[in-house]
């Protein structure tokens, strides 16, 4: 591997990192829509656009399609979608970002709660 490509290697990971922590405010129940939460997403966003590869921006892009779609009392089957976009594109992440053979599936992430 070339310099140039580790170093975006390194960048994508930062910022896939980034933009799991930030998409977090769509599917956790507990966490706030703070002003600062928004653009902490926007920001990533923006940064992942740049540097994540097409098939992780498509998972997104249908993540947050979803989200707009969503009405002010979201129903479950909507939730439950967004939480198995949410898990895709993390294992989409992982793949572009040296796990190639990664095994996990979308179905491995848990989601945790804490009453």
């Amino acid at each position: 591997m070339s310099h140039s490509k580790l170093d975006i290697l390194t960048r994508k990971r930062v910022v896939y990192q980034n933009m799991a922590i930030s998409m977090r405010i769509f599917v956790q129940d507990n966490l706030t829509n703070s002003e600062e939460n928004k653009r902490n997403f926007l920001n990533t966003y923006d940064l992942c656009y740049l540097w994540g590869s097409d098939e992780v921006l498509k998972i997104i892009g249908e993540f947050l399609d979803l989200n707009m779609n969503m009405d002010s009392t979201p129903d479950i089957d909507k939730q439950s979608r967004m939480k198995e976009l949410y898990s895709k594109c993390l294992i989409e992440m992982r793949k572009d970002s040296g796990h190639d053979n990664t095994k996990l599936t979308k179905d491995s992430y848990k989601f945790v709660r804490f009453e």
